[in-house]
């Protein structure tokens, strides 16, 4: 090791003609002078952090306690509908008994209406109530649902209710006028190219919110349309059947243009045999608001048939729409 260190100072002081000195200085040495004349290896660059983008929003939710997501109407107060914790997502509202320990009497929510500032307001003691009439029910759990009346009647229409999560979202969305534009025409020829509907016949809304975080805004359209039906007692189908259709145009992460339709097509199938195409008599886009507060966007609606009605909360994932919620 001594030939070593000495060879490493010969070196560097050759120039200077002072050998005897580096011989000397070399047995006074450390071990970590050693490696300070070795060749330096090529230093390796510390992995980057992931950069944020606008397909990854910020966790804004802290708390591991549960969030409340209900339907808010003007009689019977709100109704819880579902529940979303932290570890294991969303979960349907489907044991009253239960499910009433988690919205007890002064529970704060946030009521949300498209085109409407958040409001909030806190309800009153929860009650049990039977989820349909008493000749249909079983008595099983999930016949039944919780209800809290507001403190002041909902007469301004918020739709959507939420607890649980201390944020407001207060970004804007954006009501248009029913008439048509370019990309409204866009969305509808989409439609009639891919038999969603044969012809559109009224735009009952249209809106633009980003729901996804990207800075871009999706365009939503609720309109009425014409299907294909079949009649069952004549045997015969044609177009004349019509149908409501809640579909949003966007760009998928590949950059392709997309539209997906919220409202359950099949319902003109179903129903059209019998009440030659009453499919979804009417649809309604009622509110878009981060509800767990994870920096995306859900989309709640209403629909409703001949004999049946449903609140929907669909969740956005920059490419698709997936049903998180359901109530009717």
């Amino acid at each position: 090791m001594g030939v070593v260190i000495t060879a490493c100072f010969y070196r560097q002081t050759l120039s200077s003609k002072r050998i005897w000195f580096a011989i000397a200085m070399a047995a006074l040495l450390s071990l970590a002078a050693v490696s300070d004349c070795l060749p330096e290896e090529k230093a390796i660059p510390p992995t980057p952090a992931q950069k944020e983008t606008a397909k990854t929003p910020p966790q804004t939710k802290k708390t591991e306690a549960p969030v409340l997501a209900g339907f808010a109407s003007v009689l019977s107060g709100v109704t819880l509908v579902g529940i979303w914790e932290a570890k294991t997502g969303w979960r349907h509202a489907t044991n009253a008994y239960e499910d009433k320990e988690l919205m007890p009497e002064g529970t704060v929510w946030t009521l949300y209406g498209l085109g409407l500032p958040p409001r909030r307001t806190t309800s009153e003691a929860p009650r049990v109530e039977p989820r349909y009439r008493p000749d249909f029910m079983s008595n099983d759990p999930e016949d039944f649902e919780v209800e809290a009346e507001l403190p002041s009647h909902n007469k301004d229409g918020y739709p959507l209710a939420v607890s649980g999560v201390d944020l407001m979202d207060k970004r804007p969305v954006r009501v248009l006028p029913p008439q048509e534009d370019p990309d409204t025409n866009r969305l509808c020829k989409y439609l009639l190219e891919n038999g969603l509907v044969k012809k559109v016949e009224k735009i009952h809304q249209v809106v633009r919110a980003d729901l996804d975080g990207d800075g871009k805004e999706e365009h939503l359209v609720t309109l009425e349309g014409a299907t294909w039906v079949y009649y069952a007692p004549m045997d015969t189908a044609g177009v004349g059947g019509s149908t409501s259709v809640i579909a949003v145009a966007h760009t998928t992460d590949s950059g392709t243009y997309r539209v997906s339709a919220l409202t359950e097509m099949a319902q003109s199938v179903l129903r059209g045999s019998d009440f030659y195409g009453a499919g979804v008599v009417d649809a309604e886009i009622l509110a878009i608001a981060d509800i767990n507060g994870d920096g995306w966007r859900e989309v709640a609606i209403s629909t409703n048939g001949m004999d049946w009605w449903k609140f929907e909360v669909y969740a956005f994932d920059g490419n698709r729409f997936h049903p998180i919620l359901r109530f009717g």
